[in-house]
Parts: C-alpha cells; sequence; structure tokens
C-alpha cells in the first residue's frame, strides 16, 4: 500500500513586489529545509488566490539543500532547481511534480519584474505531496 503525506509550506500570504525596479527580481524563502529524503516522489502544489503582474512573474521553486549542524553556511544546489512553477492567472490550482529528491528541498518564491513601478501582486498557498511511489 503506497503511503504519504501533504506539508503545508505557506497558508494564504500576500506577496507584493510592485515597488522592485526593472528586471529585478527578489527571492523569498518558503521553507529553509523541508525533509523529503523518506520519500521517492515530491509535489507542490500552488493556490492562486490573486494575481496581477502586469509585466513580471512569480516562481516557485525547489531546491536541493542538505543543511550541516556542523557548518552553519547554507550548502544548496542553487544553479539548477529541482522543480520550477511559473504562475499565471487566478484562480487557479497548479502543481509540478518530480522523483527522487536528495534529502531535503528549500522551498522559494521568485518574484520578477518586467517594468518597474508595474503590478506584481500575488496571493498564494503552497503544499508539498510527499509520496513513496
Amino acid at each position: 500500500m503506497a503511503g504519504g503525506i501533504i506539508v503545508p509550506i505557506v497558508e494564504k500570504r500576500i506577496f507584493e513586489f510592485s515597488f522592485l525596479g526593472n528586471s529585478a527580481s527578489q527571492d523569498v524563502v518558503l521553507h529553509p529545509a523541508l525533509d523529503v529524503g523518506a520519500w521517492y516522489r515530491a509535489r507542490l502544489v500552488v493556490l492562486v488566490h490573486q494575481y496581477s503582474a502586469t509585466s513580471g512573474s512569480f516562481d516557485v521553486l525547489a531546491q536541493h539543500t542538505f543543511p550541516s549542524e556542523l557548518d552553519r553556511q547554507e550548502f544548496v544546489i542553487s544553479g539548477s532547481n529541482f522543480l520550477a512553477l511559473t504562475l499565471a492567472s487566478t484562480p487557479n490550482l497548479q502543481s509540478v511534480t518530480g522523483t527522487d529528491p536528495q534529502a531535503y528541498l528549500k522551498i522559494l518564491l521568485r518574484a520578477t519584474q518586467g517594468t518597474g513601478g508595474d503590478a506584481l501582486y500575488g496571493e498564494f498557498s503552497v503544499y508539498a505531496v510527499l509520496r513513496d511511489v
């Protein structure tokens, strides 16, 4: 029998980045190290409650990381994302799945502005669905 869990990462939160300048981006860490070592399949599920992006975009990313009790610096594979999901209009349910994640996943929201001063606003809920098959 297959098993799994649903992990709430963010419950309906407002993200406002209209202040960003031309082509600027900003990352928000939603979860620094989600323990996925016991799971084979990882799915990010995003509920898009509100969304307004004139020329920018929002992405939810999962990067492999491995925190160390012996060294406080961050160990993360940042050059490539294990999971990446570009969010779209509301109301919407979006998801992306990957298999065989490493021990931990760092979950990020990346806001990227197109033209400075344009609307870049969203309200999102984020969940991880972890399964052993």
